[in-house]
């Protein structure tokens, strides 16, 4: 279960509102209402279907209706496309999806084949290949159960009998009394239909438990007492290996429970509660008697296949039927609800318990798994997560302050992760292995390259560049162009959609032999040109030697961040920064790889080495400023 937290300080505490990045955020705000309406008039005009669809076919219901689901079998294939054809004759989809519902395609059952199961058998018994040839046979039927969006139960569903051609018969719910009750293999009946309903019911909402309210329906079922009750109970299918590798017959296992209601005045004058008489005997003198027990139903798939010529043949017998005869039974609290929440009042005490017991009881473990991530040079999140920039660079930000222009508030400030506002903090690590890099290029060589030409590596369509910190007369393009460590201390500018800027705040170069190591960071910085960057942190970029593959390298792309106050965070909820940015090293990542296998270098990526995680700040903020290891962390997050 993931939750959102904020903290009392991040609920009470607002910093103050910059006047000058107000409006200028004001702006962004209509920029990204404009890019939400444009979004939204884009999306209205794209097509989910095929080309292939005629292209009378328009509505969004029909588009849903006939959308394929993930990895489809070639029969569903087989069954949307005749629908495509029919659709574009006679245009019904749209009143069935609009009365019975949209299909499950994914939820679509195979009924099986219409041969003798002796002939199965022998089938069986002489070739494991029939197995695999059932799913294409000339009589296989397929079951598509449909429901509207406001239920949580199978309205109606969709019988496809697949031959050289393909027949359909729609089956809608309210009307399975109407199929009357006679029974017989090879006929649609009323006790059918409910029972396949229901196990549908109880395969896609996991719904187990049914009123009969229909009395003739009941005692199709089992019922045999008049004036009762009648619930039903899934409790399995059928284990029978046969059936269920043929799938020619479906068996549904069910316990039911008979209650009945009746008084128990002895004599006309007499009740225990009433002694002057029985007048009022139904309301004192009630006596309830439940009866229980259970029966297996069966059915081949036979009998879903017959006089299914379209949707208008095959139509039911008439008589009979005024809705659905049964109703899905969930769990209620009826004496127990918090008005105010509308969820049980036990089950809100019970969770209060937990979490005064354990703070940490809601965490998602998943959120912190890969945060003790290494690359030999320690764990890497607390890593660039605790770094301070050192003297030497606050002291360039204090030679900035006298030369450039400034503000009082947004003065040349490092942004510190601790004083964001965010209350998730993001950690990723993007990195790329170089097997060989191109001739003549050094580790060291390459990291540089790329800090003074990263813009070469960012594609035109991904729309940031990086450029040297001007602002009025103040220029910080030579400073930055200085080699290696000479750089730290430099400002660069980050054209992208909420502008920012940065400051060189570490470059190290390490070549010990076996264990050579290069790397710069970034820290986010408020200026005068840019205000707020986004978000507070440090990004780390750099290349070392795999302790394990000697002569190969990881480049790398590392950062930690967290949106830095309350503007950014409501920003995000309509612009997703964290996967923006993802998109942007991404991006990177896949330049790299092309630049060195261009130079006749070779590199490769992994995707499954990527890593993006996002937990909440207020769980992990003592490992990652290195006051408590990662052993540590899960045993206070119970993970």
């Amino acid at each position: 279960m993931k939750k959102l937290i904020l903290s009392k300080r991040h609920i009470t505490t607002f910093p103050k509102v910059r006047s000058s990045k107000f409006f200028r955020l004001l702006s962004v705000k209509g920029t990204i209402l404009s890019a939400i309406l444009f979004f939204f008039l884009l999306a209205s005009c794209k097509k989910s279907i095929s080309d292939d669809i005629p292209q009378h076919i328009t509505s969004d219901k029909v588009e849903r209706f006939l959308a394929l689901p993930a990895n489809p079998d070639p029969q569903i294939v087989r069954i949307i496309n005749e629908l495509k054809i029919r659709e574009s004759k006679n245009h019904f989809l749209e009143n069935i999806a609009l009365e019975s519902g949209f299909p499950k395609w994914e939820y679509a059952q195979l009924e099986g084949i219409s041969i003798p199961i002796q002939e199965s058998i022998k089938n069986l018994s002489q070739s494991s290949s029939t197995i695999k040839k059932l799913g294409t046979h000339p009589d296989t039927t397929v079951i598509i159960p449909l429901v509207l969006d406001s239920n949580k139960y199978v309205n109606s569903f969709l019988i496809a009998s697949l031959s050289d051609t393909v027949k359909l018969h729609l089956v809608k719910g309210v009307d399975y009394a109407k199929y009357g009750y006679e029974s017989g293999n090879n006929t649609i009946t009323a006790k059918s239909i409910a029972m396949k309903i229901m196990a549908f019911d109880n395969k896609i909402f996991q719904t187990k438990k049914f009123n009969i309210k229909h009395d003739v329906l009941a005692k199709s079922l089992g019922k045999k007492i008049e004036n009762s009750t009648f619930n039903i109970v899934f409790d399995s299918t059928s284990n029978n290996n046969l059936k269920k590798k043929f799938l020619l017959s479906t068996e549904i296992c069910i316990t039911y429970t008979t209650t009945t209601s009746s008084n128990y005045c002895t004599t006309p004058a007499y009740c225990s509660r009433q002694p002057t008489g029985c007048d009022n005997c139904p309301r004192y003198c009630t006596k309830t008697t439940e009866e229980s027990g259970q029966f297996c139903y069966s059915y081949q798939s036979s009998m879903f296949s017959d006089n299914m010529g379209g949707f208008d043949s095959g139509s039911p017998a008439s008589g009979g039927g005024d809705g659905l005869g049964w109703e899905p039974i969930y769990p209620r609290w009826n004496e127990d609800i918090d008005n105010r929440t509308g969820f049980s009042k036990a089950r809100i005490n019970e969770l209060k318990s937990k979490i005064s017991q354990n703070p940490f009881e809601l965490i998602d473990c998943n959120t912190i798994n890969n945060l003790n991530a290494t690359d030999g040079n320690g764990p890497i999140f607390p890593r660039i997560a605790s770094y301070q920039a050192p003297n030497t660079v606050i002291n360039r930000i204090s030679y900035i302050r006298s030369l450039a222009p400034n503000w009082k508030v947004d003065n040349f400030n490092i942004q510190s992760l601790t004083n964001a506002y965010g209350a998730a903090v993001n950690c990723d690590f993007f990195p790329v292995r170089i097997k060989k890099l191109p001739m003549g290029v050094s580790p060291k060589e390459f990291l540089e390259y790329f800090r003074k030409n990263i813009n070469k590596f960012i594609s035109p369509d991904v729309n940031v560049v990086f450029n040297p910190y001007r602002s009025g007369s103040f220029d910080d393009t030579r400073h930055f162009n200085n080699d290696f460590e000479n750089s730290l201390g430099s400002l660069i500018n980050i054209q992208m959609f909420n502008s920012g800027s940065v400051i060189i705040s570490d470059y190290q170069n390490s070549t010990n032999p076996n264990a050579e190591r290069h790397y710069f960071k970034f820290s986010t910085m408020e200026t005068p040109l840019d205000l707020e960057h986004p978000v507070a942190g440090n990004r780390e970029f750099g290349i070392y030697e795999d302790p394990n593959k000697k002569g190969e390298y990881i480049f790398y792309i590392s950062g930690v961040d967290r949106i830095w106050d309350w503007w950014f965070i409501f920003g995000n909820l309509f612009y997703d920064g964290f996967a923006e940015a993802d998109k942007l090293w991404i991006d990177i990542q896949k330049n790299v790889k092309f630049f060195i296998n261009k130079g006749f270098g070779e590199a490769e990526i992994d995707p499954q080495k990527n890593i993006m995680k996002r937990p909440e700040w207020e769980y992990v903020e003592e490992y990652l400023q290195g006051k408590i290891s990662y052993q540590e962390l899960k045993k206070k997050l119970g993970c």
